[in-house]
């Protein structure tokens, strides 16, 4: 019988997605007693999970020599460079993380799990199907962590990004929608967390309801969502983002673009989202008009949302389950 046990290239550590899930995932798999390893470690026999891509190739190779089955956890492929003024080391290193991904998914997994259907589907238009076996497999969250708090409203909408983008498609629905709910007196408050850029904190801080409250450690994080009443996704093409599911299962209903994966989360009924009038890949947009209307809409309903943010995040997005089907692909090696 092959071990349980599954290696990682790299100890992640700051915030994001990628490094959420890693901490998450591991915590699952030690409580289910699979040995958690990193490179550098004795390579003793078991499955390799790469979180995207990785620059140490000739170690999974090595891996892969010595009958490990390497399963690759697939992200979006980076975007931003193409359309946005960037310097060029940093449009260098997307393109080298691109070619990343590709070079694992197409000749090093045996097995590649997409974050979503957006995600598959992205990744088939661009690159075509994967020559390995595939899967789609939902972040989850802890459903007991991340739970519903008030009863009463607080009038307060949460925003989290790990970097709270500075393009003005992003930060003119930021303001909008602030300003609109705001001036209805549906909230009072507007909270930002994350990785914001001096320039742009300036800015919001000029902004009546609007505060910014920095890095919030993930340990303090479900009191923030419990304190809140919605929330605002700014991210632009999300992959599977788990700031939304975590804002489901604390019972706040999501409000955003309808770009990426965001319709298939919050559906059915657990949020509202705004037309994207343009192409989002190009960051093209046109006007704000759908915005109004959707959010007189989203005042209207807003508690059948609040019942079915949380409904949906039990039923869907429940980190045990999220954790199992990873087992499941991991240690199937019937598929090799």
């Amino acid at each position: 019988m092959k071990s349980m046990r599954v290696y990682f290239a790299n100890k992640r550590t700051g915030i994001g997605g990628p490094t959420s899930f890693q901490n998450r995932i591991i915590e699952k798999f030690k409580r289910s007693e699979i040995e958690v390893l990193f490179r550098g470690d004795e390579i003793k026999g078991g499955s390799v999970l790469i979180i995207s891509s990785t620059k140490h190739i000739f170690w999974i190779i090595l891996c892969k020599i010595k009958g490990l089955k390497i399963v690759q956890r697939l992200d979006g492929i980076l975007w931003r460079h193409k359309v946005e003024k960037q310097p060029v080391f940093v449009k260098l290193k997307h393109y080298i993380i691109n070619y990343l991904m590709l070079f694992i998914r197409n000749y090093l997994a045996d097995h590649v799990i997409y974050q979503s259907d957006f995600i598959k589907q992205w990744w088939h238009v661009e690159y075509g199907e994967s020559p390995s076996f595939e899967s789609v497999i939902y972040n989850g969250v802890d459903l007991n962590r991340f739970s519903s708090g008030n009863v009463s409203r607080q009038k307060k909408m949460l925003c989290v990004e790990g970097t709270l983008q500075s393009d003005y498609v992003t930060i003119n629905l930021l303001i909008h929608v602030h300003n609109l709910l705001f001036s209805q007196h549906f909230i009072e408050e507007t909270v930002i967390c994350g990785n914001v850029d001096d320039q742009l904190i300036t800015r919001l801080s000029k902004i009546k309801g609007i505060r910014y409250l920095g890095v919030v450690p993930e340990t303090e994080m479900s009191k923030i969502y419990k304190s809140s009443d919605l929330y605002l996704s700014l991210e632009i093409n999300p992959p599977c983002p788990n700031a939304v599911i975590e804002a489901l299962a604390s019972g706040l209903p999501v409000i955003g673009y309808d770009t990426g994966s965001l319709g298939d989360i919050i559906n059915p009924n657990g949020g509202i989202l705004f037309k994207y009038n343009g192409d989002p890949f190009k960051l093209d947009w046109y006007d704000a008009l759908d915005i109004d209307k959707t959010i007189n809409i989203f005042i209207l309903n807003y508690k059948k949302y609040v019942f079915n943010a949380r409904k949906i995040a039990t039923q869907r997005f429940n980190i045990d389950d999220m954790a199992k089907k990873y087992k499941d692909v991991l240690f199937n090696y019937s598929q090799l």
